[in-house]
């Protein structure tokens, strides 16, 4: 199992990630703090679980506080088309189109998975970053595998 890891400030993913290590010392995590650096990572390996924040910084190009957003349309709608106008240079490898992808967020739930439906991305799921402690964001991960595992 492989997961990405995208956010700017490490201190709010290091409690799961914590619990990750510990429970699943197996799985593959990598990490990255903006845009430029996650998309080359997209472009280079095979993830099967993107967990990441909703407002990024390194690409100005998009809307400020929902890059995040613009990261995943790239990645599930624009590379699918072979048009990605605004995205970071390179192709992301196409079997992480079918990533699944959580996002943490300090943000309102409900604006966020609002405009993830505006964007064509309505079936992502969106945590609150204070809805859930780590060991049940854990869980919660765990159970996603699972069911992916069973496909």
């Amino acid at each position: 199992m492989r997961l990405l890891f995208v956010d700017d400030l490490p201190s709010m993913i290091k409690p799961l990630v914590d619990v990750i290590q510990e429970r699943n010392p197996e799985w593959v995590l990598d990490f990255a703090g903006d845009i430029r650096l996650a998309w080359g990572l997209l472009c280079t390996n095979v993830y099967d679980v993107i967990i990441m924040d909703v407002m990024l910084p390194g690409w100005p190009h998009v809307r400020p506080r929902s890059e995040g957003i613009y990261l995943i349309k790239w990645l599930r709608v624009d590379s699918a088309k072979g048009v990605v106008a605004q995205a970071p240079r390179g192709s992301p490898k196409a079997e992480n189109r079918k990533a699944e992808v959580i996002f943490l967020t300090s943000r309102n739930v409900v604006g966020v998975k609002d405009e993830l439906r505006e964007h064509g991305l309505g079936k992502l799921r969106v945590i609150g970053r204070l809805e859930a402690d780590e060991v049940e964001l854990f869980n919660k991960l765990k159970a996603l595998v699972k069911q992916r595992a069973g496909r």
